[in-house]
């Protein structure tokens, strides 16, 4: 007899996405009424529960990619630069520059000597 792994480490139980609506905003801000069933239906399995059981299978598929990339040579072996236009301005927000599809802003992580740095990319590249 098999006997199945249960983790105990669960959470517990939480409201889906259309309960919270539901309680934050109660149920006269439905235009037909709360649709049935969707505060009470579980949406997806909790992490916890399934990630030990798709470990192994995960663990292989990356180790089959990896070796399918070395193998067939699909790993680059260059780096590609994209140079930024000009650096970020402070009216340069997601909202502005997406209305003209010409830019995108964007922030190249800083390390422990060098801060944040904004800069704007073409929208496209390459140019």
């Amino acid at each position: 007899m098999v006997q199945a792994s249960v983790n105990l480490d669960l959470p517990p139980k939480q409201l889906n996405e259309f309960g919270q609506l539901v309680q934050d905003k109660g149920e006269d801000a439905f235009l037909f009424g709360v649709p049935d069933g969707l505060i009470s239906k579980p949406i997806g399995a909790h992490r916890n529960r399934i990630v030990h059981k798709l470990e192994p299978r995960i663990q292989l598929y990356a180790r089959k990619l990896r070796q399918m990339y070395f193998r067939e040579g699909t790993v680059p072996t260059e780096k590609t630069f994209i140079d930024p236009l000009r650096l970020r301005n402070a009216d340069d927000t997601l909202i502005t520059l997406a209305k003209h599809r010409s830019v995108v802003p964007g922030v190249i992580k800083g390390r422990e000597d060098h801060p944040d740095i904004d800069c704007v990319w073409p929208w496209k590249t390459p140019f």
